[in-house]
């Protein structure tokens, strides 16, 4: 029995590097903007990427590390990309307020949705992310999503 879980395991490890395209790292584009959105929903601020530039993971504070993890994604460091709680918890949240008010993503996912580009958001989006998630944290390290 055991064998047949691990071939299992090992053929949807195989399946998931045919599904997901290699992924290209390169720089993000100028001139492409960002915003910044309260809780609500509401725009605080759009920042411009000319302004933005890259800082390794040493150069950056613990203390700034520590509070985006905090915020963005408690689980980071024991999750494989995924956050079924997360996403278990955001979708009871989207259906007691009858609308779209969390997203559950973990950084991973995040980076995700930055690499797959603009597009309609929506449950096949969302998979889409949670799959690429999946093959980002089986190719990188973790210190390397958080860069």
């Amino acid at each position: 029995m055991r064998w047949l879980l691990a071939a299992a395991g090992a053929a949807a490890v195989l399946a998931l590097g045919r599904l997901v395209p290699p992924v290209e790292f390169r720089p993000l584009s100028a001139g492409r903007a960002f915003r910044i959105l309260d809780r609500n929903g509401e725009l605080l601020r759009v920042v411009d990427r000319e302004r933005g530039f890259f800082a390794p993971l040493p150069e950056v504070s613990p203390h700034l590390v520590a509070a985006t993890l905090c915020a963005e994604d408690r689980r980071f460091f024991w999750h494989g990309g995924i956050d079924p709680l997360a996403l278990g918890r955001a979708a009871l949240q989207n259906l007691r307020a009858g609308r779209t008010v969390s997203g559950g993503s973990t950084v991973t996912m995040q980076l995700a949705r930055i690499i797959l580009g603009p597009r309609p958001r929506g449950a096949a989006a969302k998979a889409q992310e949670a799959l690429l998630a999946l093959y980002l944290e089986w190719r990188l390290p973790k210190r390397t999503i958080l860069e």
